[in-house]
């Protein structure tokens, strides 16, 4: 009996020894940085922050942009880094009224020289990128809400830099695919600095009706990031790259911008504790990593998908019956009043279809599609206007023989089915592959 309480004591033991063994996630072993920090209320503790464009401070939230069209807000620490590793632990929430919003949210460590209180432009600070300038000195952890290449990788969280501080291009159409950071950390011995193999995170923050925290941590010249999702259930690791630089003396700030889609973008608190050169990093391969890629199964993607095959299925199905309808009653040699009766039942409610499949694919920022769309509609719309859209025994074929222009009405009921039923086949392809 007192040799199975001395093995039991033992294996508590190693137990402890491997718990502790691994540092803590969030450093609350140290105190955090007031002048770096920020708390409700946080109209009355931004003592040490800055902020303009259409930022607006209130006691619970900080507004970065509200859900409006081409806004750009900025919030900015006046109180430089004193310390060569540190981490940032703060509160966002990202949403609008619709499906789709923009553009997107960044964090940065920027250089003193660029301290918008320095400028006497109220805009100094604000740019294209997310709401900075592009010549922005030092890097941020940006999250970027849109979906510009339709992959299905949005929100996407990256790191982008710019050391020099010199004007640079992004290329914001592929999702800055070819200006983020991609170096992954060295696993160097008695670091901690496992990079988990990931350089850019897709995470679901936006519309989630929950308030989403992200911890940013500097060490031994690395940036970590992890996110949660779930409202204090735990962080799940995002990405990890190596800079090669330190930032001592740099400042804080955090930039938003909205474009054509608008969401609002909400700081809710910041907290902030500088870190030690002997501390041990964090084994990020202990925690559940968020995909790089993105869920192909999200359900307000899957919806989007779904109504988009419904629309593209109805106008199919009416353009198709209407054309099956039209073949029958020629060959029949049904006279041509009868064929204009029973097929114009279906025209306006076909049109009308075409109409929303239209305006659907430009929600969905379907651009292309729409544009491939628009010609057609615009005829119809035309034909419309002209009160010339309906069947009549005069444009599809004279009384006798039943020719004349039915070869035009083969076409455009012909041509329409074509193009519903890829587009169809595109949606069912997004919906399945992504």
């Amino acid at each position: 009996m007192q040799r199975a309480v001395v093995l039991l004591v033992a294996l508590l033991a190693g137990v402890a020894v491997c718990v502790t063994a691994q540092p803590s996630l969030v450093s609350t072993k140290y105190e955090p940085e007031s002048h770096h920090s920020l708390r409700a209320p946080l109209d009355k503790s931004q003592v040490y922050w800055n902020f303009g464009g259409s930022t607006v401070v209130t006691k619970d939230i900080i507004r970065l942009t509200p859900s409006t069209q081409d806004r750009r807000g900025w919030l900015w620490n006046e109180y430089p880094l004193e310390s060569t590793n540190w981490e940032v632990e703060f509160k966002i929430e990202i949403f609008s009224k619709p499906h789709f919003g923009g553009d997107g949210f960044g964090f940065w460590v920027l250089a003193g020289e660029q301290d918008p209180s320095f400028s006497q432009s109220a805009d100094a600070l604000m740019g294209p990128l997310f709401g900075l300038r592009s010549d922005f000195k030092g890097f941020g952890v940006v999250i970027d809400v849109y979906d510009n290449d339709q992959r299905r990788n949005n929100p996407a969280v990256f790191v982008l830099t710019n050391p020099s501080g010199k004007p640079t291009s992004y290329n914001h159409d592929n999702d800055y695919e070819d200006d983020m950071v991609k170096t992954l950390p060295d696993n160097t011995a008695g670091t901690g600095a496992s990079g988990n193999g990931a350089y850019k995170c897709v995470a679901d923050i936006r519309n989630t009706g929950k308030v989403t925290k992200m911890l940013v941590k500097f060490l031994h010249r690395n940036v970590h990031v992890y996110i949660d999702t779930n409202e204090g259930l735990g962080y799940k690791f995002c990405l990890a790259v190596k800079l090669d630089e330190e930032f001592k003396d740099h400042h804080f700030a955090f930039t938003a911008a909205t474009g054509q889609v608008a969401d609002n973008h909400d700081l809710l608190e910041i907290t902030t504790r500088y870190l030690k050169q002997s501390d041990r990093g964090f084994d990020d391969s202990t925690l559940d990593a968020l995909s790089a890629y993105g869920s192909h199964q999200s359900s307000w993607y899957a919806l989007y998908w779904l109504i988009q095959m419904a629309l593209s299925g109805a106008v199919l199905a009416a353009a198709a019956y209407s054309l099956h309808q039209f073949h029958t009653l020629m060959h029949a040699r049904i006279d041509l009043v009868q064929i204009c009766m029973r097929l114009n039942p279906y025209v306006l409610p076909h049109y009308v279809g075409h109409a929303l499949l239209t305006i659907f694919l430009l929600l969905g920022g379907c651009y292309w599609a729409a544009l491939i769309h628009a010609p057609l509609l615009a005829w119809r719309a035309y034909e419309f206007y002209k009160k010339n859209f309906l069947f009549s025994p005069a444009n599809i074929g004279p009384s006798k023989g039943h020719a004349g222009n039915q070869k035009m009405v083969y076409i455009k009921l012909g041509g329409a089915s074509v193009l519903y039923a890829c587009t169809m086949l595109w949606a069912m392809w997004k919906l399945i592959l992504g």
